[in-house]
């Protein structure tokens, strides 16, 4: 970094110096005046005999022409007091939006029209202090060629907190169009969340920001404040200070703390601490790579663009819907979006707004949190649960008007949210289907994400972040293996829990207490064993029949899983055969192995079963490739199979779709139990040791020995 005193300026540093000369000089004493004729005569008493006895001729002669009498002792100076560090500090950083001299004084040009602009609801009272003491009256002393002395700065008056109301807004309005008909220059100071009149908006091309707290901000208000300063004493002060991003985030609370000890170094010390402590949460780098999150860096980088100029807002992605099961990370990931430097987190959610009372009060605190939002930007903001809007097309007519008027309101503030831009919307639900559909559009939400359950890498990173000083290496990879396809909640209770149990002990943490609450049973070798077949079986026969590419198997604590991508189809009836035949291959695999089936392949209604008698059944009945013909009937898989002739078809189909996955996996019966195997160990397998697992010979392999080697080094039963 470059020491402080070999740098070259930034040009608002002459704004600073412009508006603290004036601050900072002492004040002149007052002109010299002819004493008046009451401090004459007194005087005059002093000094000769009594006036009582002269003629009326004699006095006033006498007051016209007095003696000289004893000169005084000279006034001393009076100084101006100093500035309070808060004070400065804001008008530092208001000198720094303001950038330039130019800038400074076209605040002063006739019929000038100046914006200041979302200035944090509890800075506006300082900021009209010093706009109307020293900013303005220092711009017309720098514009002295056709300044005008007398501004008009101007501010909404609103009854509460903005957004304000429609009273209040076109109050103002009105107040601005009065102000435009006289010469004088405007100055209008607008609070976070308040939006000019379009109208005037378009006059008033001049716009300035109060600029956030920076190293150089920093290294000004040292120079100005500590008697003496050295320059490699503010050099090394410098280099300690965290990034401007880091600092930006900060409350001001926590600035005006540090900055009270007075040496610099140790303030930037304590910045440093504080930056710390409020990055502890996650962070997008310490998260393992998958769409969701290269969703979310995306965003990031959108808002780079943005703040650097590179692209408008209306250019880049600022929202996301994260959506998925319960505890899947979806808070979390949104929560690493908001640890990035520069950038605050503002949390809600609707059950939070209905809590402030009946309809209007639920309004109110939806549009404060926005106001909020908006006035911390560049922030984001992450709306919890945001499925519970419901959607105006909701069949419930109970409750409608309420919740036309509570996604109206949504709508109204999400469409403000994107004028203003600088912040990121990320909301989170369990089920996106449940949203009314103007809320899910691009615009209001760009895009939807799946996050589901994280993987045996994402577990790892997030023990490894709440257990590294705790537990060796291998101890939290053997935790990571037992909490494979557990949920981020699961996963943060298990961590707590353990804790707890040491803490209630007296003694340090032990991999003994984790596993005692960690999510599910513990692991039995025999389950394990035909899970782990049953997955190889979907996993393998996916390979073969060519539907798609396997992306990951695990074993978890609710059973397995495999997981694909779909291969593009003509939707075909071959396709669809083959796709039926992969449902079918975990339980066909079990077959093959054990010479029997579980209820593994069966359950809700995304077991492979239900999978497979969907299909089965849209294929006779719905789709126009069974034997009806060209024929669609509606109604449910319920309905549809409650016919005797479609029911004994869709059985048909399903159970001749096992015999071709069984078929397609005997002859990689030895490749089934090597998958299997190496699964019951690792736990999951994904990427390319996934791929290597899954690469089948080229000729049929005999099983016999495969299986008994595999077997043996898995502890299989």
């Amino acid at each position: 970094m470059i020491p402080p005193d070999v740098q070259q300026l930034a040009p608002w540093h002459a704004v600073a110096d412009a508006i603290f000369a004036r601050i900072d000089a002492p004040v002149a004493p007052p002109e010299p005046t002819e004493p008046a004729a009451a401090d004459k005569l007194h005087d005059a008493i002093e000094a000769q005999s009594d006036p009582r006895n002269m003629t009326r001729e004699e006095l006033d002669a006498w007051i016209d022409q007095p003696p000289t009498s004893a000169p005084k002792a000279a006034t001393p100076r009076p100084v101006r007091p100093q500035m309070g560090l808060r004070a400065r500090l804001l008008l530092l950083r208001l000198a720094a939006g303001i950038g330039t001299l130019d800038r400074l004084g076209a605040m002063s040009a006739p019929a000038g029209l100046t914006v200041i602009e979302r200035i944090a609801w509890e800075q506006m009272r300082d900021t009209m202090g010093l706009l109307t003491d020293h900013v303005l009256p220092a711009s017309s002393e720098v514009f002295a060629a056709g300044a005008c002395a007398n501004h008009r700065l101007l501010r909404p008056e609103a009854s509460s907190r903005p957004p304000l109301s429609a009273a209040d807004a076109e109050r103002f309005a009105e107040t601005i169009r009065s102000a435009l008909i006289h010469p004088e220059p405007i100055v209008l100071a607008l609070p976070a969340g308040v939006a000019l009149d379009p109208s005037i908006s378009a006059c008033a091309p001049s716009r300035i920001q109060i600029a956030p707290i920076s190293a150089d901000i920093l290294a000004a208000f040292w120079r100005a404040t500590v008697p003496d300063l050295a320059p490699e004493h503010l050099a090394e002060a410098v280099a300690v200070l965290p990034p401007d991003g880091h600092l930006a985030g900060l409350p001001d609370a926590v600035i005006l703390h540090a900055l009270r000890v007075g040496d610099p170094v140790a303030a930037a010390r304590r910045l440093a601490a504080a930056c710390a402590q409020a990055q502890s949460g996650p962070s997008l780098a310490e998260i393992s790579p998958s769409p969701a999150v290269e969703a979310a860096r995306g965003l990031i980088d959108g808002l780079r663009a943005w703040q650097s100029g590179v692209a408008r807002w209306s250019e880049i992605e600022h929202s996301l819907l994260f959506y998925g099961p319960p505890g899947t990370g979806k808070t979390w990931l949104a929560r690493a979006i908001g640890a990035e430097p520069g950038v605050r987190f503002v949390q809600a959610s609707f059950a939070e707004w209905q809590a402030a009372g009946h309809l209007g009060n639920m309004l109110a605190a939806m549009r404060t949190t926005f106001a909020e939002a908006i006035a911390t930007r560049p922030c984001v903001l992450f709306i919890d649960e945001i499925d519970s809007a419901g959607s105006r097309d909701d069949l419930d007519s109970q409750n409608a008007n309420y919740r036309r008027q509570v996604i109206n309101g949504l709508l109204e503030q999400i469409d403000q949210l994107n004028k203003s831009g600088g912040v990121l919307l990320v909301g989170a639900c369990n089920n996106p289907d449940a949203l009314d559909p103007a809320i899910r559009r691009p615009g209001r939400f760009d895009r939807a994400i799946e996050v589901p359950l994280p993987d045996r890498r994402a577990v790892m990173t997030m023990l490894t972040a709440a257990l590294d000083a705790d537990l060796a290496v291998g101890q939290i990879d053997q935790l990571a293996r037992r909490c494979t396809g557990a949920s981020a909640a699961a996963v943060d209770a298990m961590v707590r829990a353990g804790r707890s149990r040491a803490r209630t002990a007296g003694r340090d943490l032990t991999i003994d207490d984790m596993l005692a609450h960690a999510p599910g049973e513990a692991p039995d070798p025999a389950v394990d064993w035909r899970v782990a077949v049953h997955e190889s079986g979907h996993a393998l026969a996916a390979t073969a029949l060519s539907v798609g590419r396997v992306t990951r198997v695990a074993i978890t604590g609710a059973g397995g899983l495999t997981e694909r991508t779909r291969a593009p189809t003509q939707a075909l009836l071959a396709d669809l055969e083959r796709e039926l035949a992969t449902m079918m291959a975990g339980r066909a695999a079990e077959r093959l192995i054990f010479g029997d089936v579980t209820a593994g392949a069966g359950g809700d209604a995304s077991s492979d079963l239900a999978q497979a008698t969907r299909l089965a059944a849209a294929i006779e009945a719905q789709l126009g490739l069974g034997e009806t013909g060209p024929v669609w009937q509606s109604g449910d898989d319920l309905l549809l199979l409650r016919s005797p002739q479609l029911f004994s078809r869709v059985r048909a189909r399903v159970e001749a779709a096992e015999v071709r996955a069984l078929e397609t996996l005997r002859p990689h019966v030895g490749a089934v139990r090597a998958l299997a195997a190496r699964l019951v160990v690792e736990r999951e397998l994904t990427g390319e040791e996934l791929r290597q697992a899954l690469l089948l010979p080229t000729a049929p392999q005999k099983g016999a020995t495969i299986a008994s080697t595999c077997e043996e080094a898995a502890s299989c039963p």
